[in-house]
């Protein structure tokens, strides 16, 4: 039989592969727009809104594998939106990177953002519960969001400092790096939130 951490982890490996397909399908429907000029206030909304719809369904998704009920489910989405609000309003900082950019801004910077985007999801998730342990739940999704904002930066170190040498595998490695930077957090997050409210 799995563990609560265990299917907590799936749960939310599911939930953030939500976001990332939100988040890879919003810029998508930029073509919309000039094939069909009338519509054009309507696409630009959708691709504001689809990460952010899709972070909240994918906190839910993640939450609701907590086994906790309605409430923590509702939770985890709500904080899921806020996340993809605060990553919305602060990936246009991180995009374009070209190498050259000083490292002690960027990585800060990266981290910070993201520790506080999903640091939100587990405040706003644990308070909503209300099943206690509610900073040590946050703490989780802090850490978890570092790691992220880490992994999300990854390919802007390597394009800096790695050298030709990593040339081969870069479309692959800055893929990995943006899909793990979304999932990474939540699923860490999600199985260090299980443990803290597992009984004993």
């Amino acid at each position: 039989m799995s563990s609560p951490a265990h299917l907590a982890a799936l749960g939310f490996l599911r939930g953030g592969l939500i976001a990332v397909v939100s988040v890879v399908i919003a810029p998508v429907l930029g073509g919309v727009s000039p094939a069909v000029p009338s519509v054009d206030w309507l696409v630009r909304a959708a691709q504001l809104l689809l990460p952010v719809a899709g972070f909240a369904l994918g906190g839910a998704v993640g939450g609701d594998a907590l086994n906790l009920g309605r409430r923590a489910a509702a939770g985890f989405g709500c904080g899921g939106g806020a996340a993809g609000l605060v990553l919305l309003a602060t990936a246009p900082q991180l995009q374009g990177l070209t190498g050259f950019e000083n490292p002690l801004e960027v990585v800060p910077y990266a981290i910070a953002t993201s520790a506080a985007a999903f640091g939100a999801t587990g405040l706003i998730g644990g308070l909503v519960a209300r099943r206690g342990k509610v900073a040590r739940v946050t703490a989780g999704f802090v850490i978890g969001g570092a790691i992220g904002g880490l992994l999300g930066v990854a390919p802007f170190l390597v394009q800096r400092w790695g050298g030709a040498a990593w040339a081969e595998v870069w479309v692959f490695l800055t893929l990995a790096c943006s899909i793990g930077s979304v999932v990474v957090p939540l699923v860490l997050a999600g199985s260090s939130a299980a443990r803290a409210w597992s009984p004993g």
